[in-house]
């Protein structure tokens, strides 16, 4: 082997580490989101974001998620607003798209009843086994236990 040939891996990984901290990050395109020129529109698409939650993120809102689905959806609602599209076009689209899920707050529905009667059920049935524990706890203590002595006189 060559003198020269001994560091070429070195200077093929030193090259390769340059080129990739020099490098571009990919994301930063997808973090730049450039408002509304017009502030009613502007104030349209972020009463509309407020309303959606992110669906990568579970419960997180969409204007504060930074998953690349959630920006993506605010580039979509912002061009939507542009075009003219209405708030209830656009939210209907997207429920259309993704499902009562994407709301934040979704409507009471017969489908939904169930799971917002859920947590009141679930209280009640607690508190009431709770309740039920402790009773018996005070039954079982207030009950007299026999002593020593009686027990040895029944023998």
């Amino acid at each position: 082997m060559t003198k020269n040939a001994r560091f070429l891996p070195i200077a093929i990984a030193m090259t390769s580490a340059l080129a990739l901290a020099l490098a571009p990050d990919p994301r930063q395109n997808l973090r730049a989101e450039a408002p509304l020129s017009n502030a009613e529109k502007e104030k349209t698409a972020r009463n509309i974001i407020a309303k959606l939650q992110c669906l990568v993120c579970q419960g997180q809102p969409l204007a504060q998620s930074e998953a690349p689905l959630a920006i993506d959806l605010r580039r979509v609602i912002r061009k939507k607003i542009a075009r003219g599209e209405s708030e209830k076009q656009i939210l209907a689209f997207l429920v259309r798209r993704y499902g009562e899920a994407i709301l934040l707050k979704p409507p009471i529905t017969g489908a939904t009843i169930p799971l917002w009667s859920a947590p009141i059920f679930l209280l009640i049935f607690g508190s009431a086994v709770f309740f039920r524990f402790v009773r018996r706890a005070k039954k079982s203590k207030n009950r007299k236990k026999p002593s020593i002595l009686a027990k040895s006189r029944k023998i």
